[in-house]
């Protein structure tokens, strides 16, 4: 029963798959006092930041407070819904080490009336464990967003080791399903449903 139901769903999910469309990343940058050295990456639905200098701490690190600002705009012909958003470490936050993290999302679709669509705040510490990631959800999805990303990282002295950083930021989009890959899904669920009733019955 199981083989006859599998080919119903891989197509199903095939049909969904093939109605995405890749996402244009424009404009991104990297601006602040631990910005140096930053380089940046995408793929068809996502973007990395790599920061070799968002450190901060006891010596040798050059300082113990420090700022970084990450933006871009994304376009895509298929709606954004949510960012995965995930940071990656270069070590382990250590005693007094905090990191603050916010970021806003902005319809920018048109672009005489941008509109707030999504925001979000974490201040992480020593208790926290990174890699950290959190999904965000837009209020409205949009083809056009602009995405800005601050950081403060500051690790103050203490007899302790004191270090606060992070390595890597990646953003992944996830795009709204069309109507026509809804319906197809459906349809495959549809048939699984009555193909499992046959099994049943039999």
């Amino acid at each position: 029963m199981t083989r006859r139901i599998l080919p119903i769903a891989a197509a199903a999910l095939a049909i969904f798959s093939g109605a995405k469309a890749d996402v244009f990343f424009d404009q991104p940058f990297a601006t602040g006092s631990l910005a140096a050295g930053a380089s940046i990456s995408s793929g068809a639905f996502d973007i990395d930041f790599f920061l070799q200098n968002a450190q901060v701490g006891d010596p040798p690190l050059p300082t113990r407070i420090g700022n970084l600002v990450l933006g871009f705009n994304a376009y895509s012909d298929v709606a954004l819904m949510s960012e995965e958003i995930t940071l990656f470490s270069t070590g382990q936050l250590r005693g007094s080490g905090i990191l603050y993290f916010n970021q806003t999302v902005v319809d920018i679709s048109d672009p005489f009336n941008p509109v707030e669509i999504a925001s979000f705040s974490a201040v992480l510490t020593s208790a926290n464990t990174l890699p950290f990631s959190h999904l965000l959800t837009f209020s409205q999805p949009s083809t056009a967003i602009k995405v800005r990303k601050s950081f403060v990282l500051a690790a103050p002295d203490t007899p302790e080791d004191d270090y606060s950083g992070f390595g890597q930021l990646n953003g992944r989009f996830e795009q709204v399903p069309e109507p026509t890959s809804i319906a197809a899904l459906l349809m495959g669920g549809a048939l699984m449903a009555r193909r499992l009733r046959k099994g049943v019955k039999r």
